[in-house]
């Protein structure tokens, strides 16, 4: 649910037919592949951290928290930029309004819908956390960017807009967390 549900309900809202994730059947094998990786690089980091072969921490902080908060960042960085995509290709007008609102459906919609189904109550995406504000604000910054750059049509600054959001959003969700950890480190510290 996390990784297609964000990009239903936005296909959904946008009218898009088909849906992008029965469009082709690649998208569910690259998701299955994807998390038959993860669950194998997680027991390998486990069993070797058992072992005392894999460091434990780095610089103070947990490693397997990193690994997962990394790719977490990186995975909402790309549906944000997808997002506003699908806003562009489906015509969504005004684009400064539609365009953040599928970024942050896209990226923080999936999640949302596991832990309603899940009947989590401590549901991190919807209390304590900016996951979906964080999506939002890069989705508008890129959508009045391609609003911009659409006079001139420049690949290569979209380019540049495209990875400007990725690196943006991730380190919008990664710095915040390290620096908690490292705060909690220097604590232990003094």
């Amino acid at each position: 649910m996390p990784a297609v549900g964000g990009g239903v309900l936005r296909d959904l809202i946008s009218g898009r037919s088909p849906l992008a994730v029965v469009a082709s059947p690649i998208y569910l094998y690259v998701i299955i592949a994807t998390v038959l990786a993860g669950a194998l690089a997680y027991k390998v980091t486990d069993y070797l951290g058992k072992k005392g072969v894999a460091p434990k921490s780095l610089l103070g902080v947990q490693l397997s928290s990193n690994i997962y908060l990394f790719f977490d960042a990186v995975g909402l960085s790309a549906f944000t930029v997808i997002g506003v995509v699908v806003a562009v290709e489906q015509q969504c007008e005004p684009l400064w309004l539609w365009g953040p609102l599928l970024a942050a459906l896209t990226g923080a919609g999936g999640g949302i819908i596991r832990d309603v189904v899940r009947a989590d109550s401590n549901n991190s995406n919807l209390k304590g956390s900016l996951y979906p504000e964080v999506a939002l604000l890069w989705g508008f910054l890129f959508s009045l960017f391609l609003i911009w750059e659409a006079g001139r049509l420049n690949l290569a600054e979209v380019w540049l807009g495209v990875v400007t959001t990725i690196l943006g959003v991730t380190m919008q969700n990664i710095l915040p967390f390290l620096a908690r950890q490292q705060s909690r480190v220097w604590a232990r510290v003094d």
